[in-house]
């Protein structure tokens, strides 16, 4: 190649594999982007993981280890659930702010973080035992005051990383 690179031969199986990969990883993307619980004027529409979290109260237990903790991150990131580790690093974001945001612009680097956190919250935030009680299968905001709290930082979060990303951009 004219570059200097060398270059790679891929067999039709493998072209097919990388191809399914690709598409794969981006579906996995716009899930991670899309919120868990969305409301527009004909109803509620919840995703498998917020189906599941309101149906399961194992599973529910499980995500909602309360205090969170930098491990719990750490394992939660260890395990893929990517949206579910920035939810615990909106919930961290008070005590560690400085080391939530270096992890959260990193993760900008290759995916769009502000989406994350704006889907972690709509998801998780939603759902959570402090803020919400499933009535019927269907949460119910008993605490609005930590829902407002949780949705001051993970916006607070967001706008950091537009603006080290704009700042990127202009160097």
């Amino acid at each position: 190649m004219a570059s200097g690179q060398d270059s790679v031969k891929l067999t039709p199986q493998q072209a097919k594999t990388l191809a399914e990969y690709d598409k794969a990883a981006k579906v996995w993307l716009e899930t991670l982007k899309k919120p868990g619980i969305k409301m527009d004027s004909t109803g509620i529409y919840y995703d498998e993981e917020a189906k599941k979290i309101m149906s399961d109260q194992k599973y529910r237990d499980s995500i909602y280890r309360q205090p969170y903790t930098m491990r719990d991150v750490a394992l939660t990131l260890t395990a893929g659930d990517l949206r579910l580790a920035f939810y615990q690093m909106i919930n961290l974001y008070p005590t560690n702010q400085a080391k939530i945001l270096q992890y959260i612009t990193a993760y900008d680097q290759a995916i769009e973080a502000d989406k994350i956190v704006n889907s972690a919250f709509y998801t998780y935030a939603l759902l959570d035992p402090r803020i919400t009680k499933i009535v019927d299968g269907k949460p119910d905001i008993y605490r609005p005051d930590i829902m407002e709290e949780l949705f001051h930082y993970a916006n607070e979060i967001s706008a950091y990383v537009l603006t080290e990303r704009a700042k990127k951009k202009k160097r």
